[in-house]
């Protein structure tokens, strides 16, 4: 994974309350899809909270798909437990993401699993379906 791939507005970019995995999601959407998500309110500090946030939210239902292979640009859901609590993109084969006290990155799914987290879920949006 070059870094060069990342948009590079996001680059370093460091996580804070308002910069959060759904702030990352939504913002490359935008930017790199013309795929406007509805902000809600999101408590990145209970995560239980967040994970019925992600799973329940109206517009994960409405217009986006579940699918079995990911392809770029497409929002995965990430766990530790049984509920999703953490999301990210495909970006080339890696998920972009940005975690509490870290920084916007690419990690590939075997650095995933070595610290815990399993992918539960790909969604894609309605629109990106050819």
């Amino acid at each position: 994974m070059k870094l060069s791939s990342i948009p590079p507005d996001l680059i370093g970019q460091k996580w804070t309350v308002d910069r959060n995995c759904w702030w990352l999601v939504r913002e490359v959407q935008r930017t790199e899809f013309g795929i406007d998500i509805p902000d809600y309110p999101l408590d990145t500090m209970d995560v239980r909270n967040m994970a019925r946030a992600i799973v329940d939210n109206p517009e994960t239902t409405k217009n986006w798909r579940r699918v079995n292979d990911p392809q770029h640009g497409d929002v995965v859901f990430l766990s530790r437990k049984t509920m999703p609590h953490h999301v990210g993109v495909w970006w080339h084969g890696g998920i972009l993401h940005i975690m509490e006290g870290g920084y916007v990155c690419v990690q590939n799914k075997i650095n995933f699993r070595l610290f815990g987290w399993k992918i539960t879920d790909y969604y894609r949006h309605g629109s990106l379906f050819t």
